[in-house]
């Protein structure tokens, strides 16, 4: 992560420790499907920060490990286009969130009365 040479050294201990526990916990608050507005959207925001980070780094021409998937791999196009694509994802589920979430509460506010 400090390859990336976004953060100050103190910050991106912190990130790099904290990072993968929150990951986790959202993934799974995704799953759950409990105020899902609010982890697609949180999700989504992550998405877009690692994305940033890859296309910030690949247009510094940074030669770098990715850190993707926790698998060492050089920092390349492929890499830009398939963060991307998951971005793209992470937006569209966020934008699906939205959309889905209103009809499920006048379903699920209708099994109630």
């Amino acid at each position: 992560m400090d390859s990336y040479q976004i953060l100050p050294t103190w910050a991106v201990k912190i990130v790099a420790n904290s990072l993968p526990f929150a990951e986790i916990g959202l993934g799974l608050l995704l799953l759950i499907g409990w105020k899902l507005r609010i982890w697609a959207t949180l999700i989504t925001l992550v998405m877009l920060g690692f994305f940033f980070a890859v296309v910030r780094s690949y247009a510094m021409g940074l030669q770098i490990n990715c850190g993707c998937f926790a698998t060492p791999e050089p920092l390349t196009i492929k890499t830009v286009v398939r963060d991307g694509a998951l971005a793209a994802l992470a937006v569209l589920m966020t934008i699906f969130a939205f959309l889905e979430a209103p009809q499920t509460a006048s379903v699920e506010g209708d099994k109630i009365l």
